[in-house]
């Protein structure tokens, strides 16, 4: 699991994580994302694979709006 603060709403994190040109900017090419569960802007749950692995993962994504940034938890299961 990974937490981590940003400067940003919790509505802008979440569409950087779904909107295809805000993950082809940071994600590894050739990886296959399928959504799970999509609560906008709440909690994202995905399945992962790559070429580099030998079957899906599972990644949860929440976000957590604060007074002055958002929260992200990031967890990343079944590797």
């Amino acid at each position: 699991m990974v937490r981590r603060r940003f400067d940003a709403s919790a509505e802008a994190l979440f569409d950087a994580w779904v909107e295809p040109a805000s993950l082809a900017a940071w994600m590894h090419p050739g990886q296959i994302v399928r959504y799970r569960l999509i609560e906008r802007p709440q909690r994202l749950v995905f399945t992962w694979r790559s070429p580099d692995m030998p079957g899906e993962s599972l990644v949860s994504v929440e976000f957590h709006p604060g007074p002055a940034a958002t929260e992200v938890v990031v967890t990343h299961e079944m590797l």
